[in-house]
């Protein structure tokens, strides 16, 4: 978050400014090294009932020729509230993280026809529209991005541009949706992960799965009578785990789960 900035390194001396409205807006431009002209603009500030609703800011990128949407990642409570909101509804054929969902059509409706028109305005000049995120920033960018691809053509309309390139560029992104709708806009967005990273991995339904096997595991010792039993019965302890890989098998199976996992499958690059 932006507010990390102002404790690292030469952005300590934002610390004593922190109570000025204006210190996020000099951490970022000093961070991105830009001029002050080229962040087009941003929100961070703790905004009262702001869930759903991730800070951002826009800024030029004029060694790329790009125009950047970057979106944070979880730091306040509102932040919580909409990662929590994560039952799947359905969307575009698939399955999507709600409050997401929701957060990436507040981008939609509010952030991208301001971003349309600047494009429009100073077309030739500018060849690339980059949306990126950090995890719950990650998740809202990819559905944007599927969102604004559906409109490649009216964008590259706009920037007086056929091969105007719109991308996406994720760290440590939350899973957000199913497999089948991350296949289909694959080719807009780029995701990268760390080995070990449980977020990328956790879902609504992954955590619901979770939760049905612990009970299991409860349910599977009181009926061969205990755990004390099964840990020194070899045959119990081998029922034991048979019964759990049954459960396992129909928790994963697609036609049986109750619970199907989403994911944040585009172009994974496992780091």
């Amino acid at each position: 978050g932006w507010r990390g900035l102002l404790y690292l390194g030469a952005y300590g001396q934002y610390v004593r400014g922190g109570r000025d409205r204006h210190s996020n807006r000099l951490a970022i431009i000093r961070y991105l090294g830009i001029d002050p002209e080229d962040l087009l603009g941003y929100e961070y500030a703790l905004r009262k009932g702001a869930s759903l609703q991730p800070s951002y800011f826009v800024a030029r990128d004029r060694s790329h020729d790009a125009i950047v949407l970057s979106i944070r990642g979880t730091w306040s409570l509102y932040d919580a509230i909409t990662d929590l909101v994560c039952e799947y509804m359905p969307w575009k054929g698939g399955m999507v993280h709600s409050g997401m969902l929701a957060s990436a059509q507040w981008f939609y409706t509010n952030i991208i026809p301001q971003i349309f028109r600047y494009i429009h305005h100073h077309g030739g000049t500018i060849k690339r529209f980059i949306i990126t995120g950090h995890s719950l920033g990650g998740g809202t960018a990819s559905l944007l991005t599927m969102m604004v691809a559906d409109h490649i053509e009216e964008l590259r309309r706009l920037a007086s541009n056929p091969s105007f390139d719109l991308h996406c560029f994720n760290y440590a992104p939350a899973a957000v949706s199913s497999l089948e709708l991350a296949r289909k806009y694959e080719s807009f967005i780029h995701s990268f992960v760390c080995q070990d990273d449980i977020v990328g991995k956790m879902s609504y339904g992954s955590a619901m799965k979770l939760k049905e096997m612990i009970m299991e595991t409860i349910s599977a010792y009181n009926t061969l009578g205990g755990w004390r039993k099964v840990m020194a019965d070899t045959k119990a302890r081998k029922a034991y785990f048979k019964i759990l890989d049954k459960r396992r098998e129909h928790l994963n199976s697609i036609s049986n789960s109750t619970y199907p996992s989403v994911s944040n499958h585009t172009h994974i690059m496992t780091l």
